[in-house]
């Protein structure tokens, strides 16, 4: 039906950015192109270009795709941050930079600001990203008041998840705001994502209002924004 509405090619790929993280999909995306049956069965059956992504890592695995009308182009994504001469190397025969095997480690700022919504946030992450070495996580709560009532609830916390105490809550003292204090924490830190909880219809209106989430969406245009509730 797209084919008859004139679309110019489909480019084949799967999961969502949560199911990567889940060792069943973890273990068919680590094979090289991992999508290529998908993509030819694709190929055969349609007369639009077809485009393959997912493990690509060399060029001559993407000129056999090609040679054999496996598919009909190449999608080059963390290749092309390995190596941005990729294309151009390829082109001339040259080796080219590979992507390092395995998952690259990722860093993860948890917000916690010890509401209800905060345990949704701690159920996410220990769903998702707990576990797994490449994953690192720290916990942080901007502190407004004394800290013996945030460690309290660490304490509290900690025992639902049935976490022991290597999993410690860094107290950040509140200098600029709490949005100005997490967006500083996260760039200092170099994460890759920032994770924090929502309140229901109120966090909804405090989003369309200017809420610390909306603020955190257009400062940190460079960090992945997970917001839980």
């Amino acid at each position: 039906m797209l084919e008859e509405h004139g679309i110019a090619y489909l480019s084949v790929t799967a999961g969502t950015y949560n199911s990567f993280f889940l060792n069943p999909v973890r273990q068919i995306t680590s094979r090289p192109a991992h999508l290529w049956k998908d993509a030819a069965l694709l190929r055969r059956s349609l007369k639009v270009p077809i485009v393959i992504s997912g493990r690509i890592i060399t060029p001559s695995l993407a000129e056999e795709l090609v040679r054999t009308e496996a598919v009909s182009l190449i999608g080059l994504g963390r290749a092309l941050l390995a190596d941005p001469g990729w294309v151009q190397k390829a082109a001339h025969g040259k080796a080219v930079a590979l992507v390092a095997p395995g998952n690259p480690r990722r860093r993860f700022l948890v917000a916690l600001d010890l509401s209800d919504a905060s345990l949704l946030v701690l159920k996410f992450v220990q769903y998702f990203f707990t576990g797994r070495p490449e994953n690192i996580l720290t916990f942080v709560h901007v502190l407004q008041d004394a800290p013996e009532p945030a460690n309290q609830w660490w304490h509290r916390a900690r025992r639902i998840m049935q976490w022991d105490d290597r999993c410690r809550l860094t107290l950040l003292p509140a200098r600029n705001g709490v949005a100005a204090d997490l967006t500083e924490a996260a760039r200092s830190g170099n994460y890759d994502s920032l994770i924090l909880g929502q309140r229901g219809l109120s966090g909804i209106k405090r989003w369309l209002l200017g809420s610390v989430s909306g603020t955190l969406w257009q400062n940190l245009n460079d960090v992945n924004l997970f917001l839980i509730g």
